[in-house]
């Protein structure tokens, strides 16, 4: 039963990421339309800073207190200039890239464990 279950959690897993990275672009593209590149570029920038910010804030879980508080932050540091689809858009394009980032690091991790326990095989062998 634990396997059933485990099968259903990655496929669920699996298509919420393929859903995110397909919504992404196409989410992008949408607010590229409506703003000139200088401006998307600076605003990305922005919500990525704000959502990191917001997270060290809050710590784990309270997802919508944190979108919330996130929006309201970029609503305020844009100077009201975005339509809150956008603001909403823009805070979770930022959470999909950190989340990507830390599956990336938590990946490199074993492969950084393994690359010192073979430089310590070295160096005991040298000696």
């Amino acid at each position: 039963m634990d396997i059933l279950h485990d099968i259903i959690l990655k496929t669920l897993q699996y298509i919420i990421e393929a859903t995110i990275a397909i919504l992404v672009p196409i989410v992008i593209r949408f607010v590229l339309t409506k703003t000139n590149k200088e401006n998307l570029s600076k605003y990305v920038t922005i919500a990525e800073f704000i959502v990191k910010a917001v997270e060290q804030i809050y710590g784990g879980g309270n997802g919508s207190a944190k979108k919330s508080a996130a929006v309201t932050k970029l609503s305020q540091m844009t100077k009201g200039k975005l339509s809150t689809d956008d603001l909403h858009h823009l805070i979770e394009a930022a959470v999909f890239e950190m989340n990507k980032d830390l599956k990336q690091a938590i990946k490199a991790i074993p492969e950084m464990k393994d690359s010192k326990t073979v430089i310590a095989k070295k160096n005991a062998a040298v000696v």
